[in-house]
């Protein structure tokens, strides 16, 4: 109802809950945008520097995210860590999801490199996904999941180009 007090609750590092029916966009301006989905627990990255301080990370304790980075992040990082695994993404345009089991790297587009348990599981291919489990079964390498593929191209049409990236 109040847009301007939500907004200045949501700084960068701030630990969001999202409860009930609500989706929340949230723009980085050159730096990402990122859809937080109903039922998320994350803790939002810090705002990327200018010249320092280029990597950033976002903590998805459950939930669902999806991130278009920008070109502002060009030559900086964004490490989204899940209490399952951990992917390092950048020029991309992701979705994260946890769900207490496991986590789904699913790629659209771009560079995203997934870690579990210590391990480097390697790049994620576009239009693939890398499956982690929090009970230490084999990830699972496979098709981009179609749900996760329409909330990004949902985020994506519903943002347009606020990154300036055509």
């Amino acid at each position: 109802a109040n847009p301007g007090a939500v907004a200045a609750l949501l700084r960068p590092g701030a630990h969001l809950v999202l409860e009930g029916e609500a989706t929340l966009d949230l723009q980085y301006p050159g730096s990402l945008v990122m859809r937080v989905t109903p039922g998320t627990d994350v803790v939002l990255p810090e705002r990327p520097g200018r010249w320092f301080r280029r990597a950033v990370a976002a903590q998805l304790a459950m939930g669902e995210i999806s991130v278009r980075t920008g070109p502002d992040l060009a030559g900086g990082e964004l490490d989204v860590h899940t209490p399952a695994g951990s992917a390092l993404v950048y020029g991309t345009l992701i979705n994260v999801y946890h769900n207490g089991e496991l986590s789904c790297f699913c790629l659209y587009a771009g560079s995203a490199h997934v870690h579990a348990g210590g391990t480097d599981l390697g790049a994620v291919p576009p239009m693939m996904r890398t499956v982690v489990f929090t009970d230490g079964r084999e990830p699972v390498f496979g098709e981009i999941e179609p749900g996760h593929l329409e909330h990004m191209l949902q985020m994506e049409s519903d943002q347009g180009d606020v990154l300036g990236r055509h």
